[in-house]
This record gives structure tokens, sequence and C-alpha cells, in this order.
């Protein structure tokens, strides 16, 4: 089969990003049988340089040098893609071209445009929130309705597509995410006493303005602890800045070797979100051998499993109750660890390339 994959995220701040990357980087290593046609934007070119030139006899980059979310997205991808005559194309995220004629396999990440509508997360005025509001339900509800298969990273995000779009749930697959098989599995020894790390973006849903008020009464009671933020710098990111009181770093848009040495500072790992499609960073935190503690929003109990303690994420008291017990007791921090070490273990890239690569080839 000839099979093109809309890469454009690659070398973006974000999961969608680094989920293209992952799965293309895997299918490189396991799908011997396929060839790829990447559609990618120079950044994203640069960073696989190396990779396609190893893999030139099956993986052919395409130069598609357009924004998502844009009318020339949905006025150019689709003669860019349809002229490569491919058999399927994958898309790993819901913007997916109205005139796209290729069979497509669509990947759903999560509904927080349905879940969690919400004019703090844009920048734009009311009408034109609206406007764009109305356009990005009807790109994904067409998407979701032309694409032959379509991927969820977790079984709570599958419920969320089923009940949403009314479609059959044979029409849903779950493949999870993995982690990194590259990340360290011992924490380097540079962890700071009181450090508290999250890593991701800050749009509204993400609940930081609540872990920031939780922060203030962790710090009641252990004056030295800090929150370290690390993000993608965009103006939600400094909007949180301007938000922030005392024991608040920010991190803006970490380099890869500059997010290894934050993740092995860092003392404990929290992701306070309202609702989340999987949850890859407290997973890699638990990777490097960091106690998380979590909410219970969307996908993540599912996936942390018993390996994190667990907080009310509408409640700022609760969060600041659990992240103080996680710095604080000692045999807690060393379960939270052995647990943690074990559930990172279930997720590999490379299990879900493959699981991918069958969902191809099925259709």
């Amino acid at each position: 089969m000839r099979i093109g994959i809309d890469a454009r995220f690659v070398g973006t701040p974000g999961g969608i990003g680094r989920y293209t990357e992952e799965l293309v980087r895997h299918l490189g290593e396991t799908d011997t049988e396929n060839s790829y046609v990447l559609f990618l934007r120079p950044l994203g070119s640069r960073r696989l340089a190396r990779f396609l030139s190893e893999n030139s006899q099956r993986f052919r980059p395409v130069i598609a040098d357009i924004r998502w979310y844009t009318i020339a997205e949905q006025l150019r991808m689709p003669r860019i893609i349809d002229r490569e005559r491919l058999d399927l194309v994958h898309f790993p995220h819901w913007n997916v071209p109205l005139g796209v004629r290729t069979p497509f396999v669509l990947t759903v990440h999560d509904l927080i445009l349905f879940d969690h509508p919400s004019r703090r997360a844009s920048t734009l005025g009311p009408l034109r929130y609206a406007v764009k509001s109305f356009g990005h339900r009807l790109v994904i509800g067409s998407a979701v309705r032309r694409a032959r298969k379509i991927i969820a990273p977790s079984e709570y995000t599958k419920r969320r597509i089923i009940g949403r779009f009314h479609i059959s749930k044979e029409k849903v697959v779950v493949i999870p995410e993995g982690v990194s098989e590259g990340s360290p599995s011992i924490n380097s020894g540079t962890t700071k006493a009181n450090r508290i790390l999250y890593v991701g973006n800050a749009y509204p849903h993400k609940n930081l303005e609540r872990l920031l008020e939780a922060l203030a009464e962790v710090r009641k009671k252990i004056p030295d602890a800090e929150l370290v933020i690390a993000g993608n710098d965009d103006c939600f990111f400094k909007r949180l800045k301007r938000m922030s009181g005392a024991g608040v770093r920010f991190v803006g848009s970490p380099s890869d070797e500059e997010l290894e040495d934050l993740y092995a500072s860092a003392r404990l790992f929290v992701i306070p979100s309202l609702v989340e499609g999987f949850g890859l960073t407290p997973l890699e935190a638990m990777a490097r051998r960091i106690p998380v503690v979590s909410s219970r929003g969307g996908a993540l109990p599912e996936v942390l499993g018993e390996a994190a303690e667990y907080f009310d994420p509408e409640r700022a008291d609760e969060m600041a109750r659990v992240i103080l017990e996680a710095l604080s007791v000692e045999s807690l921090r060393r379960e939270l660890i052995t647990r943690g070490r074990e559930q990172a273990s279930r997720y590999s890239w490379r299990t879900a390339a493959i699981a991918t690569r069958n969902v191809y080839q099925n259709l």
C-alpha cells in the first residue's frame, strides 16, 4: 500500500506533534511492506531529515507549508494529497479538509472542543470566535463521518466519540500512545528538594489557575515548594504568568534536552486537568521515577491506573492535600515510584505503530 500521513504537526510543541513523530519513526522500524508519503512543513522536514535519509526507499517527504485550521488548508491540502494517488491517508488530528477524496484514517485524541468550549481558549472576538467554532465543529463532524476508521488513545475517548457522533463502536479502535524508549529510567540525582513539575500547554481545561491556588496552600506548610510550569510560550502561557505568585517558575517552549533536565530535577509531577483524552506527560514522568499526582479528569484514571494519587480537579484544597502528602510521605513516594515504572512500561510507541499499521492493512 501507498499510505500518506499528514505530518505537518511534527516539530511543533504539544501532543499531536509528538504523536505524529513517534508514529512515523516507529512505522519506519516495524513496517517493511508499505511505502509512505509524509506531508510536512519545513520545520518537520528538518526534524526528520536524518530519518528520511535513512529510510528514503519507503518514506518520501512532500512539503506542504500550510497552517492548520485555515482556509488555505481547506483549499490547498485536498489537491496536494489527492494528486499522490494514495491508497490511504492518515490524519493524526481532526482537521481533515472537507474536499479530500482519498480514503482516510483519523486519530481523535479528545473532544475538548465539545466538552469544554470556552472563549477563554481563544484570543478572538465574539463574532470571529463563533464563526471559527462553527467551522471547527463542521470539520470534525465531517471527518468522523467520512473516516474509514477512527483511532482513539483511550476507552474514555472512544466512548465520548461514539456518544457525541452516534457512530458504530466498531468504527473506533483504541490504540494507546507510548512512552519513549529513550526515556531515562533513573533520575539523574539532581532532584530539587520540593520542586513540582507540570509539562503541557496552558489552555483553560488544563486547570492551571486552580493549581496556582493549590500551590499557595502547599507553601503555607512547605515554604520552599516550587512549581515549574513548562510549555508552549503562547498567549495562554503569558496570561498565566501574569496571574502567578511566589514560588512559580515558567519555562517557555523547552527543548528536548531542557525538558529532560526539568524531569531530572523534579520531586513530584502534577497533572491537574479538568479532562484529558490520554495523559502522556504523567506516563513519561513515571518512566523517569517521578511520583505522579493527578486529577480524576477524563481518561487519566484509565491510563495511570493505581500508579498515581488522585484529586478532584474542581477542589484546590484537595489538590493541595494530595500534593503535600506526595512531597512529604516517603513510603507513599516509594510506592508511587515503583507502581509508576510498572505502569509506564505497559505503553510502547512500537506497539502503537504495529497496531496502527494493522488498522491500515485491515481496511
